[in-house]
């Protein structure tokens, strides 16, 4: 009779569990409040459900419950909610309703009531989750598509990466990986590994998010030609090997500013030839000395791709082709 007893209450616990649970209080009861916009997560996933729920305690009472809603303008879930006390720094605990598995979890975090105060915005909202998500917000890899750096100094959240001057500053990729679960952003935008162009002709400023969106940590890189301090500048190759910058910028700075083939002298019998992307053949020449300034007939032309063909021993084999950029 005893063990009958005992199945029977484990069955009305379940039972209890698995039900919406009557999360209610009366908001006339208390004087004051505080809000906060928060994002839910059950292991690792973000609750977007309208029946999923949080709850604020203290001491086993309800005083705050809300659910999940869709915000068009950061395409992602948060809920709004409002927590009333008669005191100041009562500790608050968390309780989630998980709709899918009608199951609630108890939460770890707590926070201490103070009247009137706002916790979270859209960027950084409040994570109430279970298990807890990562607080780490760190580089932990960075580099670029094609212009892996040749040395990077990091003084604290300072970076300077040194790349060669074959490639232009203004059309990095980068290459990154970050701690477990964290974003990167410039200007809250977020920034997306191997996608996207990015002009480091000055330094750039990103930040990194934790998964659970309370770390945000700033970095600033910089980007700049060679081999770091103390070296040599970069204009040092191996002898029998071509090195064919992709960009072109005639602006007279002294960068980029003629179309630069590395080693190109090495071979005396070399012919090039430039294309537009039309076909037209705006530039070819024997024995190239690199002083081609991305002009024909005397104008410069247009910015853009332009495709071109090396042919390094004058044998009619092209030896190397590809795409230069023009930039004005």
């Amino acid at each position: 009779m005893k063990k009958s007893i005992f199945i029977l209450s484990l069955f009305c616990v379940n039972l209890l569990q698995a039900q919406d649970p009557n999360w209610t209080f009366n908001e006339s009861d208390y004087q004051y409040s505080m809000t906060l916009i928060c994002q839910l997560n059950i292991d690792g996933q973000d609750l977007s459900n309208a029946e999923d729920k949080v709850a604020a305690f203290v001491n086993g009472q309800v005083r705050g419950v809300s659910s999940p809603s869709y915000v068009a303008s950061a395409d992602a879930y948060y809920t709004y909610m409002t927590i009333f006390s008669n005191n100041q720094q009562e500790t608050i605990s968390f309780r989630i309703y998980d709709s899918a598995t009608a199951t609630v979890r108890n939460i770890g975090l707590t926070i201490e009531f103070l009247v009137n105060q706002h916790i979270g915005t859209l960027f950084q909202s409040l994570s109430i989750a279970s298990p807890p998500l990562s607080k780490q917000a760190e580089i932990v890899y960075f580099s670029f598509v094609g212009a892996a750096p040749n040395n990077i100094e990091i003084d604290g959240n300072n970076y300077t990466l040194y790349i060669s001057n074959l490639v232009s500053k203004q059309f990095l990729v980068p290459v990154f990986t970050l701690s477990d679960g964290a974003d990167m952003f410039i200007n809250q935008q977020p920034q997306i590994s191997r996608q996207e162009q990015i002009d480091f002709t000055n330094p750039v400023v990103f930040q990194v998010r934790s998964e659970d969106r309370s770390t945000l940590n700033t970095y600033t890189l910089t980007v700049e030609y060679g081999l770091g301090p103390s070296e040599f500048d970069g204009e040092a190759f191996l002898d029998d090997q071509i090195y064919i910058s992709e960009y072109l910028s005639p602006n007279g700075d002294d960068i980029n500013d003629a179309w630069r083939i590395v080693n190109i002298n090495y071979h005396p019998e070399s012919k090039i030839w430039v294309y537009s992307r039309s076909g037209q053949l705006v530039y070819n020449k024997k024995a190239y000395n690199n002083d081609w300034m991305g002009t024909y007939k005397g104008e410069t032309l247009p910015e853009g791709n332009y495709y071109y063909q090396i042919d390094l021993d004058g044998n009619q084999t092209i030896d190397h082709q590809g795409w230069i950029y023009l930039s004005q």
